[in-house]
């Protein structure tokens, strides 16, 4: 009888089970901001909360002094928590969940995304509407924005005759610290220099590049500068290039 006891709490005490509802697969977590974690389920005592990216530990972000039935801590990721490796965002990442006394037993999270930056939907049909929320959002400070207007994507286009490339910007980080010297700015006119010859195979017509010329007052001085600008699959407008000349 003493051994089938025995038997009866050995078993109960490891058919404890938790659960980590948040953050869930495919939540997508900003740098500087802050989330609450959320966890339910029958462990008792106090919890050690780790972040995990890409399979390596990060470290334990709490004291592990929270209690298994509070089911939740509140978590400010740090700035450069997955940019600081010159990364944008980093898909890996998992919580993960266990007692001090007893690491080898632990609760992890689904997958899910931390990012330098806030990843928006923008609707910008037209080129101009792309041009124009662009400047808005540097003069507003609103790096985020801005940022989700840049394309992403590396092209080039290698023929006979032309050849151009198109390079993703900095990560966000790099990009940001770049931008924050423009105190203002201002759109003093856009104009469409898009310019096609009669080439059968011409990488820009082909791709729908379009370039426009923005007269800017810059930090109170006038200026000039030349976006590239392509439609996107969305429908939307992302740019592609910006320089100094056409």
């Amino acid at each position: 009888m003493v051994v089938l006891i025995f038997l009866f709490v050995f078993g109960f005490a490891f058919s404890e089970e938790l659960k980590i509802i948040f953050p869930s697969k495919n939540t997508i977590l900003v740098e500087g901001k802050q989330y609450t974690i959320k966890w339910k389920g029958d462990v008792e005592g106090k919890a050690c909360i780790s972040v995990l990216i890409g399979g390596k530990d990060r470290g334990i972000i709490n004291d592990c002094q929270t209690d298994f039935s509070k089911g939740q801590y509140r978590w400010r990721i740090p700035d450069g928590f997955v940019t600081g490796f010159g990364i944008n965002m980093d898909r890996n990442v998992r919580i993960a969940i266990f007692k001090k006394e007893n690491p080898e037993n632990v609760f992890y999270s689904d997958y899910f995304t931390v990012s330098g930056y806030e990843i928006k939907k923008l609707k910008t049909k037209s080129p101009e509407e792309a041009i124009k929320l662009f400047f808005l959002s540097l003069n507003k400070k609103d790096y985020d924005t801005a940022y989700n207007l840049l394309s992403k994507c590396k092209i080039i286009i290698k023929g006979k005759i032309e050849t151009f490339s198109y390079l993703p910007p900095k990560p966000f980080i790099e990009w940001k610290r770049s931008v924050k010297k423009i105190r203002s700015v201002k759109i003093l006119g856009i104009k469409d220099v898009s310019f096609y010859t009669d080439r059968e195979c011409e990488g820009k017509k082909l791709l729908g590049i379009r370039t426009f010329r923005i007269d800017i007052l810059l930090n109170n001085k006038k200026t000039t500068r030349f976006l590239d600008l392509v439609k996107g699959s969305d429908g939307n407008y992302r740019i592609l290039g910006i320089g100094t000349g056409p």
